[in-house]
Parts: structure tokens; C-alpha cells; sequence
């Protein structure tokens, strides 16, 4: 059906390659000639750019992917690309941090949170915080001196059991604790956020994000994938007939992760504007 002349093309076809066991030297892969938000290395989904570069909607039977659908997908963003250019769907990235950027404005920043130092170095003022009790009170207390103040909230994500709290190297072999009570953390995390509401100055933009959603499938998936990496690539690599199926990773299995990864990035943003308070005689 094809020889060494034929031009492949399809949506991120390593995975469909690697378990196929073939090498071929002339691929057309969607995943990389059109670009994920964040640049590379990440990759965006074909059902993302399907809706962002075709204005249309696939995968979206309760049967999952259609194979046809799909090839017919990475098709017409093949023309796109033809048609309209090397550059068309592509982003380009400014490399700068806001850190940097308000810096170079003379404008003083704060990044409260664990890892500050890691997270925000170019900040001109950093906090780590190991919970977030520490966490609001350093925010609280830099809100005056500081034009921005970035902080990150941990105890819910915790509570969901969608990431674990930090350890220290000293206690690895404890047992870990259990999670937080997510009715005791959501009455917390909202006291919190009133109180933090109520110390702001007039006309202070309080934006909170959630960030994002759960992410747990993503990376069981995730893990999944390098392993199999692991076992099969390299001069030492195996041969599928070599691994228990049950430890394949197939094309499916590829296309799952993208799923997942685009709803794990899927969140909530809320703004507002503080107002004088009653009596306090500022005007707008």
C-alpha cells in the first residue's frame, strides 16, 4: 500500500509508528507543524485545533474517536497550513516573566507560596509559605508595599487529592498523612478569601483562579506512556510481543492523554474591583 516514497500524515503518529514497530522517513505529523498555546515541547490535541484552526467539532460521539474523522481532520489542517503559510498556527512567546516585565517598569512584585524561590526568582519579593494559613498572612502583609501580589493556595488541591503536600527529605519514610477534610478546607479557603477581600484598598483587583481541573487521569496515562517508552525504545528496547498486553500503549491510549490533558487544563477565573467602604470618604 505505501513505500518509502509516501507521504503519512496524521496526528502525533509516533504513537501510532511506535506500536506498529515502523520507521518511515517522510511524515506530515499535525501535532507538530501547528503549535500548542504554550510553544514547544508540549503538543496541542486534534480536537483542539479541529476547533480553534477549522471551526469545527470532532470526537464528540459517544462512541470516541473516529479513525476516518480523524484523517480527514489532519487533512484539511494540512491545507490550512498550505494554503495560508509555514507560520499559520503557530505562537510566538515572550520569553520574559511578569516578574521581569513589572521590574523593568520600576513596579514591585510578591510571589507567596511553596517554592518561591524556584517559582518566582526574578520577583522582588519572595515568600515560602508551608501552608495556607502562612500563605494568607504573608499576602496580607505585602499587600501595602507591593503594586502585585501572586500567591498560590494549595490546601484544596490537597484535600481533592489532586497533588500531595511537600516533604521534606528528612520525613520520606513516615507514612504520608492523610488528606485534609474537603468540608473543613472549604469553609477555610472561604474565610480566608472574605478576610483577604476586606483588607484591600479601594479600587485593588482581586483575581482568583482555580487553576486547574483534576488532573489524575492525565497522569496515570502519563506514566503509562513513559514506561512503555522505557521498555521499548533504545538498542535494548523489546518488541510488544515481549511486554503483557495489558502494559501496551496504543494509539488509543495516546489519544486518551490528549483528552485528558485538555481537561485537566480547564478552569475558573474570578474578578473584582474593591469599592470604598462606607464612610471612608475616598472617591472615584
Amino acid at each position: 500500500m505505501i513505500d518509502s516514497w509516501t507521504i503519512l500524515v496524521g496526528h502525533s503518529l509516533e504513537n501510532d509508528l511506535g506500536a506498529l514497530k515502523l520507521a518511515h522517513p517522510r511524515v506530515i505529523d499535525t501535532s507538530v507543524i501547528y503549535h500548542h498555546t504554550k510553544g514547544p515541547p508540549a503538543k496541542p490535541g486534534l480536537k483542539w485545533l479541529a476547533q480553534k484552526w477549522l471551526g469545527k467539532t470532532i470526537q464528540a460521539s459517544e462512541a470516541g474517536h473516529d479513525s476516518r474523522e480523524d484523517a480527514t481532520t489532519c487533512v484539511e489542517l494540512l491545507k490550512k497550513k498550505m494554503q495560508y503559510g509555514v507560520n499559520f498556527g503557530r505562537f510566538d512567546h515572550d520569553q520574559e516573566s511578569i516578574f521581569e516585565a513589572m521590574a523593568r517598569k520600576d513596579k514591585k512584585s510578591a510571589y507567596v507560596g511553596a517554592g518561591a524561590n524556584m517559582v518566582a526568582a526574578k520577583a522582588t519579593t519572595r515568600v515560602d509559605c508551608d501552608n495556607d494559613v502562612e500563605i494568607m498572612e504573608a499576602v496580607i502583609s505585602n499587600i501595602a508595599t507591593h503594586d502585585v501580589v501572586f500567591a498560590r493556595l494549595q490546601q484544596l488541591s490537597h484535600a481533592l487529592e489532586w497533588s500531595t503536600p511537600f516533604r521534606p527529605k528528612s520525613a520520606t519514610n513516615l507514612p504520608a498523612p492523610p488528606p485534609p477534610a474537603l468540608d473543613t478546607t472549604l469553609s477555610n479557603l472561604d474565610a480566608s478569601i472574605a478576610r483577604l477581600h476586606a483588607s484591600l484598598p479601594a479600587y485593588t483587583a482581586l483575581c482568583i483562579f482555580t487553576g486547574h481541573s483534576d488532573p489524575r487521569k492525565m497522569i496515570e496515562l502519563n506514566k503509562r506512556k513513559v514506561q512503555w517508552d522505557a521498555l521499548t525504545r533504545g538498542n535494548t528496547g523489546k518488541s510488544p510481543n515481549e511486554i503483557p498486553k495489558e502494559e501496551w500503549w496504543t494509539a488509543q491510549d495516546g489519544r486518551n492523554l490528549e483528552d485528558e490533558s485538555e481537561r485537566a487544563k480547564r478552569g475558573l477565573v474570578f474578578f473584582c474591583i474593591t469599592l470604598p467602604k462606607a464612610g471612608s470618604g475616598n472617591k472615584a
